[in-house]
């Protein structure tokens, strides 16, 4: 009952104890890595652009899937690095012989054996040889087995890959946390565009309802013409599609915003700023603009770390051709009876012995030739692909600075042109009012006070929309994104 067998028996508490522990441990860091994706705020139902960004990037699937990405790509890395730690197995086997082998020397004959002898050496032919069984009924083998390489640079080289797929996966959640950025302040603004739209067609509408009831009345009374009062009515029924358009626009435009922020399209949501309260910043944004270069642009980014790849995998191809050398441990009992007498200590064998494995490549056939010459001809291909996207995104940078000073200019014209168009119907209003004009004059006035409005909106939008495109181009995020981006990079 002393052998070591029942020794490690008794002692399996222990094992089992540190396994659960470990498992633990694991499970707990699965677990907050997972409360990390889960949404952390009730979204309100009236928001700001930076409120609407703040949880966007918190809640939206693509961040979260993002995020996930960078976590599962740490796992891959800790994994890698595992390979340089000792490798422990416990193992053990057992066997029952149905029939034993049979050993036979060449035709050796030995007394007792049974069969006749020859008197000068004890030899016979193959036929009268008999056969010695071998082996015992029961077998057991358990133990333990551990390795670790000492001398591997193919295996060191590889984990500095593992390190730059965690880069590349925090570039890659930078990358969509840019990407849905962009898209909400689009969706932002084109809600805004919408509700302004709205409300421009809307006094547009009131003004047309307003003339026709003043017109309707004097037509009652015998003061004008039946022409002018078809005419203002028709004008009131022809900016009742563009009211109707408008509202279904701020309806749309909503539920794209919704999705975006992870809400349910059906949930109530309001916007607390309007597209007035960025034309303050326009010129400000315009004029910074000319300051930013394109080193955060997270497409080069991408390739930059993706060519650091190549590199380290370059390397390690070559480090295939270096020795590898490792050390190996084996420890074992052995049992071997007829009878299963597991208490039978004199039954109970150990051995144990402890190997160094040297292994130098000669000759593969070429392929890790092959293999170097692959990595650097894919060097190559992503050198040509960034040198083209560079230009590219040069390109794209000019002509969003063209479309940004386009509605900058426009934004002042269009600014000038609404006081003007408002001065204008006011005349134009007391003018037919005071039977001075036509009421011809007076339509002419609105729809040009409707254009100045409609055209003063579409420029911000504009701005709005090309800014928000050079910003992505630029690799802009918010500061409380961008801080939590680099601390992500720390850990």
């Amino acid at each position: 009952m002393n052998s070591p067998i029942f020794q490690i028996i008794r002692h399996r508490s222990i094992v089992f104890s540190f396994l659960l522990g470990s498992l633990t441990t694991t499970l707990s860091q699965a677990q907050n890595d997972t409360r990390q994706l889960k949404p952390i705020k009730t979204i309100p139902s009236a928001l700001s652009l930076d409120e609407a960004l703040e949880y966007a990037l918190q809640q939206n699937a693509n961040v979260r899937v993002a995020n996930a990405e960078v976590i599962r790509t740490d796992y891959a890395r800790k994994k890698a690095w595992a390979a340089l730690f000792p490798k422990v197995d416990v193992n053990g086997s057992y066997n029952y012989t149905l029939k034993k082998q049979k050993m036979f020397f060449g035709g050796m004959k030995f007394p007792g054996m049974g069969g006749n002898t020859s008197e000068t050496g004890g030899t016979t032919s193959e036929d009268d040889a008999v056969g010695i069984e071998v082996g015992m009924t029961h077998n057991i083998q358990t133990g333990i087995q551990a390795g670790i390489p000492i001398i591997a640079p193919q295996l060191w080289q590889s984990l500095s890959i593992k390190a730059t797929d965690v880069e590349l996966a925090l570039e890659k959640a930078r990358s969509s946390k840019i990407d849905i950025t962009a898209e909400v302040r689009k969706a932002y603004y084109q809600a805004l565009l919408a509700n302004e739209a709205y409300r421009v067609y809307k006094q547009s509408y009131d003004n047309a309802e307003a003339n026709y009831k003043q017109i309707k009345e004097k037509y009652k009374r015998g003061l004008v013409a039946q022409y002018d009062l078809l005419r203002t009515e028709v004008q009131m029924k022809n900016l009742e599609p563009n009211v109707m358009q408008a509202e279904q626009s701020i309806t749309l435009a909503m539920k794209q915003l919704k999705l975006l922020l992870g809400m349910s399209v059906e949930s109530p949501l309001s916007l607390t700023d309007s597209l007035g309260t960025f034309s303050s910043q326009l010129y400000q944004s315009y004029l910074q603009t000319d300051s930013l270069m394109l080193q955060e642009n997270t497409t080069l980014r991408q390739m930059t770390l993706q060519d650091k790849q190549l590199r380290q995998a370059l390397t390690t191809s070559k480090w295939a051709f270096s020795p590898t050398l490792s050390l190996g441990f084996v420890y074992n009992y052995n049992y071997m009876g007829n009878e299963l007498k597991l208490d039978n200590s004199k039954r109970w064998i150990p051995y144990s012995m402890v190997n160094f494995t040297l292994s130098i490549p000669i000759f593969n056939g070429g392929t890790k030739i092959q293999d170097i010459r692959m990595q650097q001809m894919a060097r190559q291909q992503l050198q040509w692909s960034r040198n083209y996207a560079g230009e590219q995104i040069a390109l794209s940078a000019r002509r969003l600075q063209d479309q940004m000073e386009n509605a900058a200019k426009r934004y002042a014209v269009t600014k000038d042109a609404i006081a003007s168009a408002e001065k204008g119907y006011e005349i134009a209003a007391l003018r037919y009012k005071m039977g001075e004009s036509t009421l011809v004059e007076l339509n002419d006035a609105d729809l040009a006070l409707l254009q100045a409005r409609l055209n003063h909106n579409q420029s911000i939008f504009d701005f709005l929309n090309a800014k928000t495109e050079w910003d992505k181009l630029a690799g802009y995020l918010p500061a409380n994104a961008a801080n939590k981006q680099n601390d992500n990079r720390k850990k």
